[in-house]
């Protein structure tokens, strides 16, 4: 579903985590990806992860764990369940996100 390269240009990303790491997305699939989805990358995503099908099915997954309490905000923090990094969370969560 993702093109097997380190970083592809036709990849935008959308997040990023000061590490190198990010959420992107993936205009360039490869041959059983969607263009449009959003996808993992950076040195420490060793395995890419296909995060959703869009960027609107993440900002709905987004808005709803918001209204479930699971998204806490201190200042310019933002935690997911605990997790120190939104990244760190995604490697424990069922993927595609929905």
């Amino acid at each position: 579903a993702i093109q097997a390269v380190t970083f592809h240009h036709h990849w935008v990303p959308l997040a990023v985590d000061g590490s190198g790491n990010g959420l992107a997305i993936d205009l360039a699939p490869g041959t059983t990806g969607i263009a449009g989805q959003v996808i993992t990358y950076g040195p420490d995503e060793t395995t890419r992860r296909v995060v959703s099908q869009s960027v609107s099915a993440l900002l709905h997954w987004a808005a709803t764990a918001v209204q479930r309490g699971d998204v806490e905000v201190r200042g310019d923090e933002v935690t997911y369940r605990g997790y120190g990094s939104f990244l760190d969370a995604l490697r424990d969560l069922p993927l595609p996100l929905t």
